[in-house]
């Protein structure tokens, strides 16, 4: 059912007004490496494949998608989902932002002062509209002639995208951030991280789960692209379509430094370029918080 009675606070309806209507752009570019911790635990499709046999299972509520759990990732119950997104849905999440022009400088603030810091991040990032500020006020756009069709389409794709990833994690989809997009072109990273703004001492971007969906497939070849997570020892390489699930915090709330990880460049000697969708699932229904304006976004 489509949340029509949530409301937002003035001031983070203001934020997704204008996130949405002017889309925000800027640009940085910094170099920076990232450091060798050892060689880790290569999750690629021959790993997949052996997984398939023993550990995939249909995921419940959502046809046509598997999960699997990651052997070492059980501390913060690392999941790889398989199938979550068609190449169609992945190509057309990607033009909805290269369409708007909406691909903006990745934003990270690290500190509880909101104090911000771009080495450790190099990336771009799109937020696609989100559909629960927009579906209560749909008929209302289209009477007043403001509604464009490629609009449209972005609100219905990113609430469809939103419900299935509802469905697959069992939460409310009051819960889910605005689905973000990130580019990486070769070279460009984000240094090791924690989605849980409580790791840095935040009251914001309370995040229980992350769902990390990957829009592009990365050669193991390219020696680069991977999601890296230092104290697991384990490296995920992106599959067109697939994703990873984990959690951050323990049963008790607790934050788990398990759950840090970075984003390791595409070679910057290739011309392979990553892209990722970012699904962040909240402590609370997402309007009920009006310090989401300091989130990374």
């Amino acid at each position: 059912m489509i949340p029509f009675r949530i409301r937002a606070p003035r001031i983070l309806a203001f934020v997704l007004l204008l996130s949405a209507a002017s889309l925000v752009r800027g640009e940085e570019s910094c170099s920076a490496t990232t450091r060798d911790v050892g060689t880790p635990t290569f999750l690629t499709e021959g790993e997949l494949r052996s997984l398939a046999d023993d550990t995939f299972r249909p995921a419940s509520g959502v046809d046509g998608v598997s999960v699997a759990e990651v052997p070492g990732g059980e501390t913060v119950g690392l999941r790889y989902v398989q199938t979550f997104l068609s190449a169609d849905e992945v190509a057309e999440a990607i033009g909805y932002c290269d369409g708007r022009s909406g691909w903006t400088t990745s934003r990270q603030t690290v500190d509880g002062d909101g104090s911000a810091t771009r080495a450790s991040r190099t990336s771009s990032s799109c937020p696609l509209i989100w559909p629960i500020v927009y579906l209560p006020r749909l008929a209302a756009l289209r009477e007043s002639g403001k509604l464009t069709k490629e609009l449209e389409g972005e609100i219905m794709f990113a609430w469809k995208i939103m419900q299935r990833v509802s469905d697959l994690l069992e939460v409310d989809v009051a819960k889910i951030e605005p689905l973000q997009l990130i580019r990486y072109e070769p070279g460009q990273m984000y240094r090791q991280h924690h989605d849980h703004g409580s790791y840095y001492g935040a009251s914001s971007e309370q995040r229980p789960t992350t769902f990390l969906l990957y829009l592009s497939t990365m050669s193991k070849e390219d020696g680069g692209g991977h999601t890296k997570f230092n104290e697991l020892d384990i490296a995920v390489l992106p599959r067109e379509g697939d994703g990873i699930i984990w959690s951050n915090i323990d049963k008790d709330g607790n934050v788990l430094t398990d759950a840090l990880h970075e984003a390791i460049p595409p070679n910057n000697e290739g011309d392979a370029k990553k892209f990722a969708m970012n699904v962040w699932i909240a402590e609370k229904p997402i309007m009920d918080n009006v310090d989401t304006a300091s989130y990374r976004t």
